[in-house]
């Protein structure tokens, strides 16, 4: 089950949350490592300072988004920052890894109000995180 909460009159966050059937350490690798097999357009190394990178096109419009890596703290938490050219300032990311009765995968992306257009960009982060994480969970529960 996937759920995107978008706070009514909060123009800044979007959270995504996710249960998938998997640990957290394979959800872990999953977002990490293993990446290549379900989101190979972005690229880093989960190393705090590490350079980002995701490449993608959008009907005829092609987007490179690039950031750094902020935390790691395996298997339950992921932070970077990352931006694209005409974006004023970089947004933050977080992956929070639970392990509950199923592992609860939430991403939280804010720093919307900064931009201009920050609500349909809002909005458009909303869809990419649902697409994202229902992409995950099929992956990792393979």
């Amino acid at each position: 089950m996937i759920g995107v909460r978008l706070e009514p009159g909060h123009l800044d966050r979007v959270t995504v949350r996710a249960q998938v059937s998997s640990t957290p350490g394979a959800v872990w690798h999953a977002l990490t490592t293993g990446r290549a097999g379900w989101w190979p357009e972005l690229r880093f190394e989960p190393v705090v300072g590490a350079a980002l990178e995701e490449t993608g096109a959008i009907g005829d419009e092609v987007f490179v988004a690039r950031g750094e890596v902020l935390e790691v703290s395996p298997p339950h938490l992921l932070v970077f920052e990352w931006h694209e050219p005409t974006w004023a300032a970089p947004l933050r990311v977080r992956f929070s890894i639970e392990d509950a009765d199923t592992t609860i995968v939430t991403v939280t992306e804010d720093g919307f109000e900064r931009l201009d257009g920050g609500r349909e960009l809002r909005d458009e982060h909303a869809d990419g995180w649902e697409h994202h994480l229902a992409t995950l969970v099929q992956f990792t529960g393979r």
